[in-house]
């Protein structure tokens, strides 16, 4: 994947020697901004969604997106997780550089299914998904678990398909992040 390193000269680099000299620069100050290669594909799945032409896309846009990349609709929840999992600069929208982001994620957790779906029926059931959670470091009781697998268990059957299986990712990574930042709040009190 390449990586392009675009330089751009920041808004406040813009005045006087003075105003530099004053800032402790000696030249103008740069802003480096990374960019991400954007797969054409998923550019024109962005584009297509955009109707707007905001260079932003919603939930409601971003589930469009993924259906027209192949994806199966994810839930309202679901895209909302998704948007404040990748979003960084807090408008509750994506631009195409973290769509990019998310469809990476989406294409690894994907490949991380495939490998343990052990069976190939293309569902994890109970136990590989307690093996696949304690492997990557969550600490899920079977009660717990059992609770957010029928939640997220639309055929009933106590197994989720890929879509469950992301849907069930995205709940835990924000479940660990809202207990880090309740942690660091309880640490600096």
């Amino acid at each position: 994947m390449a990586t392009v390193l675009l330089i751009k000269a920041s808004s406040s680099s813009v005045g006087s020697k003075q105003t530099m000299a004053t800032q402790g620069y000696s030249k103008p100050p740069f802003q480096h901004m990374v960019q991400q290669y954007v797969d054409p594909a998923v550019a024109g799945w962005f584009r297509h969604v955009d109707t707007d032409r905001s260079g932003l896309i919603d939930a409601k846009e971003l589930n469009s997106a993924l259906s027209l990349g192949g994806w199966i609709s994810f839930s309202v929840e679901s895209t909302t997780a998704m948007i404040r999992m990748f979003n960084k600069d807090g408008t509750g929208n994506l631009t195409l550089e973290e769509f990019q982001h998310l469809v990476n994620y989406l294409n690894n957790m994907r490949y991380n299914f495939m490998q343990l779906d052990q069976d190939r029926s293309g569902r994890l059931d109970f136990g590989e998904i307690h093996r696949a959670l304690h492997l990557s470091g969550h600490n899920v009781d079977f009660l717990q678990l059992s609770k957010l697998l029928h939640k997220l268990d639309r055929q009933k059957n106590n197994s989720l398909a890929l879509d469950g299986y992301i849907e069930l990712c995205l709940f835990l990574g924000q479940f660990a992040k809202f207990s880090k930042n309740m942690t660091l709040l309880n640490n600096s009190a």
